[in-house]
């Protein structure tokens, strides 16, 4: 039986946030919604995630400052953190990864290259059986 995986998805866009639970769900990830960083710590302080992914600019505590916390939190720092930002700037990229980010994708992304992010820290496998043994009946 597989088990489900808890995402946290914090964007401020509502178009943003659709497309991203709508690819989430149908890759059989449950997903929960913050439109900020600040909602962000108060989800988390309430439920456990197996990964955060996060917009960069947002009012009040933006992506990075969220990701600085989550890694200095015992209790989520070994949450795998991916940063989703339009701003793509080998600075900004670099920015991100120093606070802790596990990934920095720019936006507009590869829906294949997010998935792949995920899966890469969060795979789904829905046949946990072991493979078939070989018989000697020749």
């Amino acid at each position: 039986m597989s088990t489900q995986r808890q995402v946290l998805i914090v964007e401020d866009e509502s178009s943003m946030q659709i497309l991203l639970r709508h690819l989430l769900l149908r890759s059989g990830y449950v997903v929960t919604l913050a439109s900020n960083g600040l909602e962000a710590k108060e989800i988390l302080g309430k439920q456990r995630f197996d990964l955060i992914c996060s917009d960069v600019m947002m009012s009040g505590i933006d992506g990075i400052q969220l990701c600085l916390w989550a890694k200095n939190n015992e209790q989520l720092r070994d949450i795998p953190f991916v940063i989703l930002s339009s701003r793509a700037q080998q600075g900004e990229k670099e920015l991100g990864l120093q606070a802790g980010a596990d990934a920095y994708l720019t936006k507009p992304f590869d829906v294949h290259d997010l998935l792949a992010t995920l899966q890469h820290f969060l795979p789904i496998e829905d046949d946990v059986s072991p493979p078939p043994q070989k018989t000697d009946d020749a």
